[in-house]
């Protein structure tokens, strides 16, 4: 998953007063869950293929950068990851469509140059223009992190998951974004 968009889109999805909210849950116990129903799940990120960073030497499942001051621009990356409780049980995330909640930082001035790499996706080096410089900050879920995950429940075919009885294949229970809310991501501080 990735996305490029206007800082001030993040609001549009931010939960509302009075609208849908997570049942809170543990995580062994998603299984038990009816297909699309929203909760919420604690756990820490594990991860076999991690995304890096574009301006932070970082690897993690997660990316989000900010762009400029003001209705600046937002660019987010993700990649499907899974959650681990204390017992080592798992649930996949799928991050398509996924927001992560990170708190407002100061930004840093970067040389454009820094935005020419081959690395840097197109959509971002054309937002940098001509400049000589733009102010960005970057922050990236790295895996170990704790986090609570609220999205609807799916099941996905895994071969080490829970055959769901005869002539099923093995299924894991997952998390993804519905069709009325995105799967939202948030770090537990400790």
């Amino acid at each position: 998953m990735q996305r490029t968009h206007r800082r001030s889109e993040d609001r549009a999805w931010r939960p509302r007063r009075g609208g849908p909210r997570p049942t809170a849950i543990e995580l062994a116990a998603l299984d038990q869950q009816p297909d699309g129903e929203l909760v919420a799940v604690r756990g820490t990120i594990v991860c076999d293929v991690p995304l890096s960073g574009l301006l932070v030497q970082a690897q993690g499942v997660y990316r989000r950068l900010q762009l400029g001051q003001g209705d600046s621009w937002i660019h987010e990356a993700a990649v499907d990851f899974a959650l681990e409780d204390d017992r080592r049980r798992r649930v996949l995330v799928l991050a398509a469509g996924a927001r992560w909640i990170t708190p407002e930082r100061e930004l840093v001035r970067y040389p454009a140059a820094r935005f020419a790499a081959d690395h840097i996706p197109p959509q971002l080096r054309a937002l940098v223009g001509r400049r000589p410089s733009i102010d960005a900050f970057e922050k990236v879920l790295r895996a170990g992190v704790t986090v609570e995950v609220s999205g609807r429940k799916t099941a996905r075919p895994d071969a080490g998951g829970d055959a769901g009885g005869y002539r099923e294949p093995p299924q894991r229970a997952a998390l993804a974004s519905g069709a009325d809310l995105p799967l939202v991501i948030e770090e537990v501080r400790t």
